[in-house]
Order: structure tokens, then C-alpha cells, then sequence
């Protein structure tokens, strides 16, 4: 049957709706089957509610009690006829509060197996109070209601067209029909449908109608409520049917908010003024913060200041026994042990037993503990299945190794079934379709993919598009590649916007803030960029423009250190570089400024410091004594920390509290960690005394363990010994194997399945495999690139080597491999984990030993050993120490060889290279030595060749300058200290001059004829006031540290991102730092013009005055130029351009953008003014 409901006007709703019994909805869960006359339910009490036996007699009685008190319980009846009046109760969900209450009032519950669960519209059904369509223009919308009816099922679901509320349809008519429009029905809160001007009353205190398709409710006109004792009191819902008042004073915010007389808050942009309400007047102040100068605990800890706070605090994290970081005040628990979570406070971790609260017993409800918590909860509704887990009632789970059988929470009651799969027999394309089951699941589905022309496998299903065409995508559909165009929402216009479609996209965008370069790229206002050709010449957007200017670089001619520094630009930037990166033994290349350790020597960790690896002891703080705790170092590391949970052991291992561990030479003696302290007790073992078996049963105790077993193995006739429970056979007897049972040798005939039709139609053979006795079915696949893969075998594709095919019983699976967790590995030290090509799993690669020095060495190599005459070897991982076997030496080749041992190693040699000097000591070749200052000495293939040096002395390069001879040196050279300074380079500096040192950070400086170093003193920096997220950083290439901050707050407690530009006023432009500081620039206005017929004019946004003249008719005189400035002299000045006033030699000023002026020092620090007046 079709019911067509029309509406006049522009609104027209054709509603079909399809009156059919629906027996179950996503939103509803249907009754049982069957009825009985309801007898005696209050019989029933006498079990715990919502329990099996509780379910089965209701079901014998017909129904079930309402409630199970001492009184004479309502009965529930369930046949319609007894029970027409609860009919209504049917639009409720079974088992809900609502249910239960409307039964209560009808005092019956009725069957709703009749009763569609709401309403059919265009193929789909809509639980009761569902909005089915909205017509936004007309303000109207169909909603699913519930209408009663005299006759059988008492209850039909309607779709009724009701107004709908917002502040757009308060005087919405139809543009045609007017009022005559209006709904003429409406849908109350408990979802039943009112005709036009039906009144009812909802609850005690309210009466309803139906009105213009709107409920209206209002307090019932036969009672009365007291007025509000004062005129400022507020009227409070309370739990009677009149308001209660609330007559506080308070405040007002701007945002219409009430505040209590006497109440704080702040404004999420300025956390640092609260306001105040105070006598009902509002009040902003700024807020002091606390000293917190000094951490509270010494481990880990970082000053930081909460989002929407204004003060610091400090945020002491901890490291838990496996290396997971932990936030200052959290909490958590291991999963074996919820009762006794642990609490990270100060940086300290502490372990404690939670406390539960003692649950107040429930009639009818259950108590389970859930996984992993710790506390007990009531389950008064719904299952709890056999692991422990609560289960929602009407849900369906299923177990992972059945998942062909669900499991049902119906009523309390766990039932199972068998699943019912739809028929896959043929494949929806003859495309590359494989039929395969997915794991966890129970029906087989047809897996299509695609493979594109690159030669990519595509999932059935999947969408992908080409990069240089986003706007045809190709769709894999049942195993077919088809390519559509992508269709584009049209956007609607948006004033001061600009459309731009991101790169790899194809739908258009709004851009209502920023820039988009002429490539189409969306930039961030205040963001620079580069073109990878010009990377010198970069581009800023400013309020909207792009404007290019040229970079300016630092100057890097010196290196910072003379060792392996080179420099370089880096690709894609302007400026060089030094790259002073290091090269440790193991051919390991390390950054500059790095720093590692070997894993055996935690406490001398290497440098990496301006291309040179140093090698110092970390040195560990101090720990203060801690009552309770005791100290302990983790692996791996050098410094002590506390323990004050716990136990360490006397070889330094942390123990849990609560574990067992024993020593491997004392197994039966075990130790226990219990709240801090560690004993020790015997084992106590079972009475073994008697074997169970008098054949050959041996008594033992397996290595490691503390108590003695039998072993009652067999001898078969061969002599072979044969464990105890084991089972073997003849190769040429498969079917009557032996077993090994007590000590006695069995033998017995093998029992094979019957083996009728084979599991699959596919390439199916009968046969039995070598030495088995029983035969099997060899059903092989064919993989889709057509190669015969065998029933049982695995393969992978290259690239996907973590997702297997499968062959099982003529059908391919794939399946996601499981790894096994890698753990430790098998050598402590010189192991890393990798994964090897074309495999899934990782693997540990133990190819290098650790010496002790902690010096890394590759397998196969050899070093000398500390121990004379030994050398190392690394073999498969482990440093090996074998004797030197010196060869025997031969006759002596020449007469003046003799032999000698070099230093380092063990074995001596004929040495028929080098010299002996007048003094017997023997040098050689190559070796250098002087006997003078003059007089030097070199070991050559001739014998020893000496040489004089000849001392010439350039030209006096100053009257002044007189010959002086330093110690040891063997030529006088010239002293002109009376003239300044001669540098190493042989320039001559004048008395009290400074030019920079090669060292970085450090300059020189000429004083009393003597060349001074000074390290550039940094001054203290002051933190910057107004800002958030400052903390101190040093650039590359400068000595002193500057601040690096977040945010700015300006005067008004606005804050502001690091590239803000604001304008308090017009003549003032501020813009917020990376330092934090907020940089402010002025307008220079020029002066006034000499004609004294011009009078000034000021406009409102501006800085500068204008001129109007009336000496040569009326003529205006614009006193601003915003592509310039003006200086204080009224001199025009280009953007970019600087310069200094008359008097002021240290201050420069620079003219910017829009006309602003910005003045900076440019004389040199203090400290070296202070050098040169000494």
C-alpha cells in the first residue's frame, strides 16, 4: 500500500511509504518467538535477576515480573490482546529505561514482534523521532512518529511534517500559500505524533500542545510558583515542579557571561591579566608569578609554561625501568599488575596499591573485574563471556580461531551459531579474481585487484590518479581500470579571496589569507620561499604582496679549525658553509658537535668538536641521600640514579617488587624483592623417592634448575636411546611406529582417516608422502601469473614480502606475516637489528666486536692486545685472544743488519734500514735530531747527513726595531715592540688596535707592545618581557646567546605570532621578533612648507599632516610618500637606505617599508671599549 502526502507551494514531498512487518532494524533489537498466557510471574523472583535461571522461568511463565519486591509484582503480559492500552510502549527499545517506565504506567508490556520499528522512506527505515528530510527554505521537516489505533497493532509508524525551530523560521511563511501552509501535526518528546491543537500533560509540572507544528510546553496553570525574593535573582531548574533562585551578586562580562561576586578568570588570548568581579564591577590586573629559578627535583627537568597559563612551571618527567619517557604527575600500571600502578612525581617514580571502592550489593546484577583494571564493576546488563569480558546486550562477537560461529548476548543469555556465508561460486569478473578468506573472518569473498600500466598492483576498490593528471583518477572496479573525470564543488564568491588549486590537487580553493606565487603555491602571510635557480634571491609575503629582495650572507673566509673543515653551500640555499665533521675507527661518520659512547664504556663518551674526536669522563652529579631508596646505575649508562621502588641486586640489576630470581650456581636458594628489601630462601622440592616406572628410569636434575626428576628412557633394538613419551617408526614399517612409554618399548598399527572427496575441485591427487603411512590430498594452485604452486607452500611477492600468498587445499590466501618480538640480542655488545632484503622479519647482525676499550672492530679483523706478544681476532662476534707464533728468522742478510724488536710488537726482525748516531742510540731512516740550536741531523740511505742553518735576516722593518734571539732558536730576529704588534703572518699592528683572532669568539688586541687574547664577553640578557615560549639559542657563526621566543604580548596583552606586523596608531609600526622584543619603527613627518599662507589638515588613519596652500590657488601638499622616508633634516629617503645624524656616530637609521624609520647601534660592545682605555 502507497500513502502519498502533498504539501502546497514550492514544497512538494511525495512520501512513499512502504507498509511491510520489518522483524529487525539497526536501531532496534526484535523480541522472541512465540507466546504464552501469562501466569504467576512473580514466581521468577526467587532467582537473581538477569541470570539464566531467571531468563528460562520467564519464559516458561509467558513473562516477566516488573519488579521483585516485597509487594504483589505487576505482571508483564505479552499477549496484544491482554495488553492493548501499552501499546505505545512499542516505540521504545527493549530492555531501556523508557520501556520499562512506560510499562510501569500501562502496568502490562506488550508484544512488538507486529509493530514496524519506525518508518519506510525510499527503500530505508527511520527509528521513531528520526528527522527523515529537511526543507531548509520552507523551514519545515519530516519526522518518523508513532500514532496509536483502536485496532491490532495499536501502534502504526507515521511520518508526520513538523516545523522546524531556529532562529530563521521564528516568522517563516510560504512565499505562495502563506499560513495555509503550516504543519498540521507535531512529533513530543517521547515520539509520538499530536494532531494540530492537541493538548496532554508531560509529567507532573508541564501541559503540552500542539501549535503551528511546534510543541509548546508550559508550567501546568494549576500551580502556582512564588515570585524571585529580589528583582536581580536568577531563576534556578530544581528538582520540584517551580524554579529555585539564585539571588548572588556578581558581574557581567562583554560576552554575556555571569560571574559570581568575587570570581577570577582570563581571557584565553592574555593569561597573564585576570579580571576580577568585585561589588559587581569588573576589574583586570596583572598576575604575579612565583619564583621558580630552582628545579624541585634534579632529574629531567624543564621549565615551560602551560597553553592559556601565564606563569612557568617546571615539568619533572621520569624514565620507567624500560625506557619509556613519563610526564611529571601521570600514572600508569603494568598489564600484569592494574592494583599497583605507578606515579611519576618531582621526577621520582613511586609504586603504590590503588584502593577500591567497596561496591554496595545490587539485586539482579553480576560483578567482573574488566581486563587490565583493577577495581570490580557491576554488570547489570548485558554478558560477561569466559576470558572476563562484559559484552553489550544484542552484541555479536566471535572467537579468533571459530569465526564461523558468533557468539549472542541476548538478555543476559550467551547463545552461538552457525553463520550462513552468500554464495561466491563464481567470480563477479574473470579478471584476476582470487576467492580467499580474510583472517578473523568466515565467509570467502573474490579479491579482483588490478594492475596498472607501471606494472602496480591495485587494490579492487582503490583510487589512484597520475601527479600531472590529479583531475582523471583511475577507479579499480572488479578487477577493471576505468579513468573518470573528477567533478568540482563551484565556489562561491568570497570577497578579498583569491582561488588557487594546491600542487598534486584538482579542485580549486579559497586563499583569504597570504599570497599565491606565480606558480600557484599557496604561501603563509609573513612565510619567505626560494626558486631552486636563485636561491639568494628570496621572496616575502607581506600583507598579501610578494616582494624579492637579495640575501645577505656572513662572512666565512677562515674555517673554525684547520681539521677536515670544508666549505660548502648546501643545495637549495645561498650562503656557505664549514662542514668540521668527524670520522671515527669505525669509519662512522659524526657531526660536528656530537657526541656518542661505546655501549661497554658509558662514563668516556667521544667528541665531536670542530673536526678533531676527543675522548673525557662524563662527570655525574652529585646525589643527595634519599631516605628509603638506594642507588643503582641502568645498563648502558654512566651516572647513578635513585630507586625507591624496587630492589638492586649485588651485580647492579634493578629488580621489580615482588619478583623471584635465583643465582645459576645456587638454584635452590632463590631471592625475593619484597617493598625494598631482598631475602633469600631454600626451595622446597617433591617427594621423588620412588620412579613411576622400574625400566630404566634415571634420576636428574635439569641444569639451572633446584629440584630432581625421572627420566625413564627406552633402548630400542638398534641401541638408540629413546625419551621418555617419544614416538618414532621404521622407514620401511610407517604405519606401526614405536612408543616409548615408562621405560617400556609399545608397538602398534597407525589408524588413518578416510579420505572421501577432496576439499577442492581444484588439481586434486591422492597420495601418500615419503615414510608416512597414511595417504593425503595434494590439491595444488595456480598462481595469477600462472605458476603451479604446491597444496601447502608459501610464496611472496618482492615488494610485498610481509603480506605471503598461501596454497591451501587449491585455494590462494594472503595474510599478514607475523614477526616474533627480537628481545636481546645473542652478543651484548656489536649488534644491530636489520631486515634483509626481500624478507619481513628483522634479524640481528652481530658481524663486529667491541674490544674493552670499547673500540669497534669488523669481523675477520685482527689488533694487537694489551697482554705481550697476543693478538685479538673478531670471530662471528666475539673477540677471540690467541699467541703470536714468531716465524723463525733467517740468516742475517747483510753485516751491518742487526736484530730488533719495534715497538708494538712481539716478534723480532733483522733491522738493516737506519743509523746510530756518536752516542750509540739508533735512528731510523727518516728520523730528524739536532745536537745545537744550528745543527741538525737526518737518517738517510747514505748514513747520517748533517746540515748548518744559515741565518738571513730580512731588512729592518723599522728604525726602532732592534735584533733580539729567543731561547732555543738558532737566528736573531727583529723586536720592534716599541712600533705595537707583529702577528704571526708578520703585520705590524698599531698600539691599541683590535682585529678579530682566527679562533672564533675571540679578539686581539695590541697593548704595551703585546698581543692580547680576549674572549668575547656576552652580557646577560634579560628575559624578554611580554613574551611566551622564550628560550636561549646560539646561531651558527655567532659567539653570544639571544632569545628565541614563540610569541609576543603587546602592552594591550594581545598576543602575537613571531612575523606579526600591527600599527597601534598611524605614525607607529610595531612588529614582533624572534628575540621576543617588539621592534618599533616611527613615521618622520617632513616639515611645513615655508609659505605662510599653508594651513595643516589631519585625516582620519593617518600620520602625517596635509598642506593646503592658497598663495597660487587652492592646491593640496601631500606630506607622506609610503615608497619612502624622511629624515629628521626633511631629506627624502629610498626604502632599504641608512644613514646617521650630525653628532650621532654610533646610531644608524633605516628606512623600511610604508614610510617607517628604524634607528639601531652599530658600535662595538662595551667590554672592548673598556680594553682600549686600559
Amino acid at each position: 500500500m502507497a500513502v502519498e502526502v502533498r504539501l502546497a507551494g514550492p514544497l512538494s514531498l511525495v512520501l512513499v511509504l512502504c507498509c511491510v512487518l520489518v522483524t529487525a532494524s539497526p536501531s532496534y533489537h526484535g523480541g522472541g518467538k512465540g507466546h504464552k498466557q501469562c501466569v504467576r510471574p512473580e514466581e521468577c523472583c526467587r532467582h537473581p535477576r538477569l541470570s539464566r535461571a531467571f531468563t528460562l522461568c520467564c519464559r516458561d511463565h509467558g513473562c516477566c515480573p516488573l519488579t521483585c519486591s516485597h509487594t504483589t509484582p505487576v505482571p508483564i503480559q505479552v499477549e496484544p490482546e491482554e495488553c492493548q492500552v501499552g501499546w505505545e510502549c512499542c516505540r521504545f527499545r527493549k530492555l531501556t529505561q523508557e520501556y520499562d517506565d512506560c510499562c510501569q504506567r500501562h502496568g502490562c508490556c506488550p508484544s512488538c514482534e507486529l509493530v514496524s520499528p519506525g518508518c519506510c522512506y525510499n527503500g530505508e527505515v527511520y527509528g521513531y523521532g528520526v528527522v527523515v528530510e529537511e526543507e531548509e527554505e520552507a523551514c519545515v521537516q519530516l519526522v518518523c512518529g508513532a500514532r496509536t489505533s483502536p485496532t491490532p497493532p495499536f501502534l502504526t509508524a507515521s511520518l508526520v511534517v513538523t516545523r522546524r525551530e531556529g532562529e530563521d523560521c521564528e516568522d517563516a511563511t510560504d512565499p505562495v500559500c502563506g499560513d495555509t501552509c503550516l504543519p498540521d501535526s507535531c512529533v513530543d518528546e517521547t515520539w509520538l505524533a499530536r494532531w494540530e491543537g492537541e493538548r496532554w500533560q508531560e509529567g507532573k509540572c508541564r501541559q503540552c500542545r500542539c501549535e503551528g507544528g511546534l510543541v509548546r510546553c508550559e508550567l501546568d496553570s494549576t500551580i502556582s510558583c512564588s515570585p524571585p525574593p529580589q528583582p536581580h535573582c536568577r531563576p534556578v531548574p530544581g528538582p520540584s515542579c517551580c524554579p529555585e533562585y539564585n539571588c548572588s551578586r556578581g558581574c557581567v562580562d562583554p560576552h554575556g557571561v555571569f560571574r559570581e561576586d568575587g570570581s577570577e578568570w582570563t581571557s584565553p588570548t592574555a593569561p597573564c591579566f585576570p579580571y576580577y568581579c568585585e561589588a559587581g564591577i569588573i576589574t583586570k590586573r596583572q598576575k604575579e608569578c612565583e619564583d621558580v629559578t630552582s628545579p624541585p627535583s634534579p632529574q629531567e627537568c624543564v621549565q615551560y609554561t602551560p597553553p592559556g597559563e601565564c606563569c612557568p612551571k617546571w615539568n619533572c618527567s621520569c624514565v620507567d625501568p624500560h625506557g619509556v619517557l613519563r610526564e611529571d604527575g601521570s600514572e600508569w600500571a603494568s598489564p600484569v599488575a592494574p592494583c599497583f600502578p605507578y606515579y611519576c612525581e618531582a621526577g621520582i617514580i613511586t609504586k603504590r596499591q590503588k584502593e577500591c571502592e567497596e561496591l554496595t550489593s545490587r539485586q539482579g546484577c553480576v560483578q567482573y573485574t574488566p581486563p587490565g583494571e583493577c577495581c570490580p564493576k557491576w554488570n547489570c546488563s548485558g554478558c560477561v563471556d569466559p576470558h572476563g569480558v562484559f559484552r553489550e546486550d544484542g552484541s555479536e562477537w566471535t572467537s579468533p580461531t571459530a569465526p564461523c560461529f558468533p557468539y549472542y548476548c541476548e538478555a543476559g543469555i550467551i547463545t552461538k551459531r552457525q553463520k550462513e556465508c552468500e554464495d561466491v561460486t563464481s567470480p563477479p569478473s574473470p579478471q584476476e579474481c582470487v576467492q580467499y578468506t580474510p583472517p578473523g573472518e568466515c565467509c570467502p569473498k573474490w579479491n579482483c585487484s588490478c594492475v596498472d600500466p607501471h606494472g602496480v598492483l591495485r587494490e579492487d576498490g582503490s583510487e589512484w590518479a597520475s601527479p600531472v593528471a590529479p583531475c582523471f583518477p583511475y577507479y579499480c572496479e572488479a578487477g577493471i581500470i576505468t579513468k573518470r573525470q573528477k567533478e568540482c564543488e563551484e565556489l562561491t564568491s568570497r570577497q578579498g579571496c583569491v582561488q588557487y588549486t594546491p600542487p598534486g590537487e584538482c579542485c580549486p580553493k579559497w586563499n583569504c589569507s597570504g599570497c599565491v606565487d606565480p606558480h600557484g603555491v599557496f604561501r603563509e602571510d609573513g612565510s619567505e620561499w626560494t626558486s631552486p635557480t636563485a636561491p639568494c634571491f628570496p621572496y616575502y609575503c607581506e600583507a598579501g604582496i610578494i616582494t624579492k629582495r637579495q640575501k645577505e650572507c656572513e662572512d666565512v673566509t677562515s674555517p673554525p679549525s684547520p681539521q677536515e673543515c670544508v666549505q660548502y653551500t648546501p643545495p637549495g640555499e645561498c650562503c656557505p658553509k664549514w662542514n668540521c665533521s668527524c670520522v671515527d675507527p669505525h669509519g662512522v661518520l659524526r657531526e660536528d658537535g656530537s657526541e656518542w659512547a661505546s655501549p661497554v664504556a658509558p662514563c668516556f663518551p667521544y667528541y665531536c668538536e670542530a673536526g678533531i674526536i676527543t675522548k673525557r669522563q662524563k662527570e655525574c652529579e652529585e646525589l643527595t641521600s634519599r631516605q628509603g631508596c638506594v642507588q643503582y646505575t641502568p645498563p648502558g649508562e654512566c651516572c647513578p640514579k635513585w630507586n625507591c621502588s624496587g630492589c638492586v641486586d649485588p651485580h647492579g640489576v634493578f629488580r621489580e617488587d615482588g619478583s623471584e630470581w635465583t643465582s645459576p650456581t645456587a638454584p635452590c636458594f632463590p631471592y625475593y624483592c619484597e617493598a625494598g628489601i631482598i631475602t633469600k630462601r631454600q626451595k622446597e622440592c617433591e617427594d621423588v623417592t620412588s620412579p613411576p616406572s622400574p625400566q630404566e628410569c634415571v634420576q636428574y636434575t635439569p641444569p639451572g634448575e633446584c629440584c630432581p626428576k625421572w627420566n625413564c628412557s627406552c633402548v630400542d633394538p638398534h641401541g638408540v636411546l629413546r625419551e621418555d613419551g617419544s614416538e618414532w617408526a621404521s622407514p620401511v614399517a610407517p604405519c606401526f611406529p614405536y612408543y616409548c612409554e615408562a621405560g617400556i618399548i609399545t608397538k602398534r598399527q597407525k589408524e588413518c582417516e578416510e579420505l572421501t572427496s577432496p576439499p577442492s575441485p581444484q588439481e586434486c591427487v591422492q597420495y601418500t608422502p615419503p615414510g608416512e603411512c597414511c595417504p593425503k590430498w595434494n590439491c595444488s594452485c595456480v598462481d595469477p601469473h600462472g605458476v603451479l604452486r604446491e597444496d601447502g607452500s608459501e610464496w611472496a611477492s618482492p615488494v610485498a614480502p610481509c603480506f605471503p600468498y598461501y596454497c591451501e587445499a587449491g585455494i590462494i590466501t594472503k595474510r599478514q606475516k607475523e614477526c616474533e618480538e627480537l628481545t636481546s640480542p645473542p652478543s651484548p655488545q656489536g649488534c644491530d637489528q636489520y631486515t634483509p632484503p626481500g624478507e619481513c622479519c628483522p634479524k640481528w647482525n652481530c658481524t663486529v666486536c667491541v674490544d674493552i676499550l670499547g673500540e669497534f672492530h669488523d669481523e675477520g679483523s685482527h689488533w694487537v692486545s694489551s697482554v705481550p706478544c697476543h693478538v685479538n681476532i673478531c670471530e662471528d662476534g666475539s673477540v677471540v685472544e690467541r699467541i703470536v707464533d714468531c716465524p723463525t728468522i733467517p740468516p742475517r742478510p747483510r753485516p751491518n743488519c742487526f736484530q730488533d724488536t719495534p715497538d708494538g710488537e712481539c716478534c723480532p726482525r733483522w733491522n738493516c734500514s737506519g743509523c746510530v748516531d756518536s752516542d750509540g742510540m739508533f735512528r731510523p731512516r727518516g728520523e730528524v735530531w739536532q745536537t745545537s740550536e744550528c745543527i741538525k741531523h737526518e737518517c738517510r740511505n747514505t748514513g747520517i747527513h748533517t746540515t748548518k742553518e744559515d741565518c738571513k735576516l730580512p731588512t729592518q722593518p723599522h728604525p726602532n726595531c732592534h735584533l733580539t734571539k729567543q731561547p732555543y732558536s738558532c737566528c736573531p730576529a727583529w723586536n720592534c715592540s716599541t712600533v705595537g704588534c707583529i702577528d704571526s703572518e708578520g703585520k705590524i699592528h698599531e698600539e691599541g688596535s683590535t682585529w678579530p683572532a682566527s679562533t672564533q669568539c675571540f679578539t686581539l688586541i695590541c697593548k704595551n707592545a703585546k698581543i692580547n687574547t680576549v674572549r668575547v664577553a656576552c652580557e646577560d640578557l634579560a628575559r624578554p618581557q611580554l613574551s611566551q615560549g622564550c628560550h636561549q639559542v646560539t646561531k651558527v657563526g655567532e659567539c653570544c646567546p639571544s632569545w628565541l621566543c614563540q610569541k609576543c604580548v603587546d602592552e594591550d596583552g594581545v598576543t602575537h605570532e613571531v612575523g606579526d606586523v600591527w600599527l597601534p596608531d598611524p605614525c607607529t609600526r610595531l612588529q614582533c621578533k624572534k628575540d621576543g622584543e617588539v621592534r618599533k619603527s616611527r613615521r618622520v613627518c617632513p616639515q611645513a612648507p615655508s609659505d605662510p599662507t599653508c594651513t595643516q589638515t589631519f585625516l582620519r588613519g593617518e600620520c602625517c599632516p596635509k598642506w593646503i596652500c592658497t598663495s597660487v590657488g587652492p592646491s593640496t601638499i601631500s606630506s607622506a610618500n609610503l615608497g619612502s622616508c624622511v629624515d629628521q633634516e626633511g631629506q627624502e629617503r629610498r626604502v632599504g637606505e641608512e644613514w646617521s645624524q650630525p653628532g650621532e656616530s654610533c646610531q644608524v637609521y633605516h628606512c623600511e617599508r610604508g614610510g617607517f624609520v628604524f634607528s639601531f647601534n652599530k658600535c662595538p660592545p662595551s667590554f672592548l671599549r673598556t680594553m682600549l682605555r686600559m
